[in-house]
């Protein structure tokens, strides 16, 4: 699993961010992504969780993008988001998702960084 990207809306509800997931799966076999969860950070501050009920299924020898969206409960860093994703800002930032996946009824740990440079 990997980030493929982030990207982030505006909407009457608030910032979101959405971090789309790249699922690869090895198996010769097709498998059911069940569920997603855990917490997003941005250089080193926790900013949101992520809690994704989700049935997926990912073909044999195959992968799948998923857009995963984010509850941000640390808003003072939105506008450096916007500015570093849109290109208006200039620096490293990073984001690092902690969490659980739940494929197959079985729970792994996942541990996934991205960088905007």
């Amino acid at each position: 699993m990997e980030i493929k990207k982030i990207a982030y809306t505006v909407a009457p509800s608030g910032f979101i961010i959405t971090v789309f997931l790249t699922v690869r799966n090895s198996a010769n076999e097709t498998i059911l992504f069940n569920t997603l969860d855990g917490k997003l950070f941005f250089n080193s501050s926790e900013i949101g969780s992520v809690n994704n009920n989700m049935q997926i299924t990912v073909p044999a020898s195959g992968e799948v993008t998923l857009p995963v969206s984010v509850n941000l409960f640390y808003m003072p860093v939105v506008n450096t988001i916007i500015d570093l994703i849109s290109g208006k800002a200039k620096g490293i930032a990073e984001f690092i998702f902690d969490g659980t996946a739940e494929v197959e009824k079985i729970k792994y740990p996942v541990h996934l960084k991205y960088s905007l440079v």
